[in-house]
């Protein structure tokens, strides 16, 4: 009976080696993918292991800004050395350019002012002039959407205009013209603000005139909120109130 039973149990043991070894084979096996795993991560960029794409894929992906022209750079250099002094003159330039523009005008019957906003939704906007108060009791004078958009006159340009009255005898611009080298200079005098502004720190003195002043700051101005769509309305001086033409 003994002699009997051995190749039987010969035989589970030849079964067990070989469970043994083939178990002992995936082992070797799954710890050898693990290592190609850590591997290949190792050599992978940073992002890839996470679902994220390649960085050497994604850089033709990014968006890139449009290079600076060359007249573009030598303004924003020039804007980077201003000094108040330059601002001064700056203002005094605008200002000046301002009034020789109101007197050409004027020869006209027209005026000159600024496209403060424009509503893209209602399909109107205002211009802004203050020479329109004596005749036109109005500051803000109505431009429909259809002068603006054959003017090819864009928010904050300055702009000669003439008024008339609408079937509801209220005014409203016609005719406007861009001045483009009134707009160039106003454009350069806010970005010469706003360079001063961030790079000026508080406190800091010049020495101006044998007098020694102070750097202004300019305060950010409070803005109103808007309807979806509206542009910021320049902000009245104290005492002078803006009637809309729907308040009229």
């Amino acid at each position: 009976a003994m002699m009997g039973g051995m190749p039987g149990m010969m035989q589970m043991q030849m079964q067990m080696q070989m469970r043994a070894m083939s178990q002992m084979a995936a082992q070797m096996q799954m710890a050898q993918m693990a290592q190609m795993q850590a591997m290949m991560a190792m050599q992978m960029p940073m992002g890839a292991g996470f679902g994220m794409p390649a960085m050497s894929g994604m850089r033709g992906q990014q968006p890139q800004l449009p290079a600076m022209s060359a007249e573009e750079a030598a303004e924003a250099a020039e804007l980077a050395r201003a000094t108040v002094d330059d601002l001064a003159l700056l203002e005094l330039e605008v200002k000046q350019a301002e009034q020789k523009a109101k007197d050409t005008a004027r020869l006209k019957d027209a005026y000159v002012g600024l496209m403060s906003r424009y509503i893209d939704d209602e399909g109107f906007g205002f211009i802004s002039c203050a020479e329109c108060k004596d005749r036109w009791e109005k500051t803000d004078i109505f431009l429909s959407g259809r002068n603006f958009m054959s003017a090819g006159v864009d928010v904050g340009d300055m702009l000669q205009f003439q008024v008339e009255k609408d079937g509801k005898n209220l005014p409203r611009a016609c005719n406007p013209k861009l001045l483009q080298e009134l707009t160039k200079l106003r454009r350069r005098l806010l970005k010469m603000r706003d360079a001063l502004r961030t790079t000026a720190p508080v406190g800091q003195k010049r020495i101006h005139g044998g007098q020694e002043v102070a750097v202004p700051t300019f305060p950010e101005p409070k803005r109103p909120r808007l309807a979806p769509g509206a542009v910021p309305a320049l902000v009245p001086p104290a005492g002078i109130a803006i009637v809309r033409p729907w308040q009229s």
